[in-house]
């Protein structure tokens, strides 16, 4: 798959699918039938309601926005008559993490969450960009993921606290210890 292609495609993503989800020229855009029109598009012509009303459920703004953003992206010509549509379902399904790690925006916006999506789309349908070893498209994958990198943060956080909370238990041990000591003496 042609990275910078499908990078530029993203970055010139309409502003309509960037900012409101729901809006269109001030009529209201129904994301589950855009949804299931990708996914018709990409081979899976049974994605009905059923299917997708999870992905929609709690309707929370910047995950519907997502959500389009991705089904732009997934509706370049590159991606048609692969018979991607299951993993396409799998890869909408896995995406309202990464839309708690940032403005949906930014994905278009900034360079390296443009690549990110890009990205992450790329190994959700099981494809590779052109030139690339799968251990080199997974590393640089994972070297800006968001949301492992997120889970990396909190997970040091609670390590840290843990080790503050075992140094205080530690030297308050040791306090009443050295207590003991003197009372007995």
């Amino acid at each position: 798959m042609d990275l910078a292609l499908l990078l530029r495609h993203l970055a010139d993503c309409p502003p309509v699918v960037r900012t409101d989800a729901r809006a269109l020229g001030g009529a209201v855009l129904d994301v589950g039938a855009v949804l299931r029109d990708v996914l018709w598009q990409l081979g899976l012509p049974d994605a009905f309601t059923r299917e997708l009303a999870p992905l929609l459920v709690p309707p929370e703004d910047n995950h519907l926005r997502l959500l389009l953003l991705t089904a732009y992206l997934l509706h370049h010509p590159l991606f048609r008559g692969k018979n991607l549509g299951e993993r396409a379902l799998a890869l909408l399904g896995s995406l309202r993490p990464l839309a708690g790690q940032a403005a949906s925006a930014t994905f278009v916006e900034d360079p390296e969450r443009r690549e990110e999506l890009v990205r992450r789309t790329l190994a959700a349908l099981e494809l590779l960009p052109d030139g690339e070893r799968p251990e080199v498209a997974k590393d640089r994958l994972q070297a800006i993921d968001s949301v492992e990198r997120a889970r990396l943060v909190a997970a040091s956080r609670a390590a840290e606290k843990r080790a503050r909370e075992v140094r205080e238990a530690l030297r308050k041990k040791a306090a009443e210890e050295a207590a003991a000591k003197v009372s007995r003496e």
